[in-house]
């Protein structure tokens, strides 16, 4: 295990010693607030990532271009690991959701296209 994973493990579970090394003891939430923490830093990488500019206006517009698709790959992952599905919701609400809506509470889903 790297230091920095084992630096975000003992920020999310309880440590025992059995003797021969660390075990861990995770609950639910702590392993959810392991998976997340990884995720984030992943974004955070994704997001302080510098791209070089050249000195030309095709340098620039290069640099653009990937800056753009480094913020669709943050927004992707966020997407993907970060927001919770209607199931996990109801799980954590009581309340059944569609489209990450409370079901109960009238709000339309929003259109499609748009988060």
């Amino acid at each position: 295990m790297t230091e920095r994973i084992e630096k975000l493990a003992r920020e999310c579970f309880d440590v025992a010693n059995d003797g021969n090394g660390d075990e861990y003891l995770g609950t639910t939430a702590g392993v959810e607030k392991f998976a997340e923490l990884i995720v984030r830093g992943c974004v955070e990488i994704v997001e302080t990532q510098r791209v070089p500019v050249g000195n030309s206006p095709a340098g620039e517009m290069a640099a653009k271009w990937t800056m753009d698709a480094l913020r669709e790959c943050r927004d992707e992952i966020k997407e993907h690991w970060l927001r919770l599905t209607d199931v996990e919701l109801e799980r954590r609400t009581g309340e059944p959701h569609i489209d990450g809506y409370p079901l109960q509470s009238g709000l339309p889903p929003p259109a499609k296209g748009k988060k």
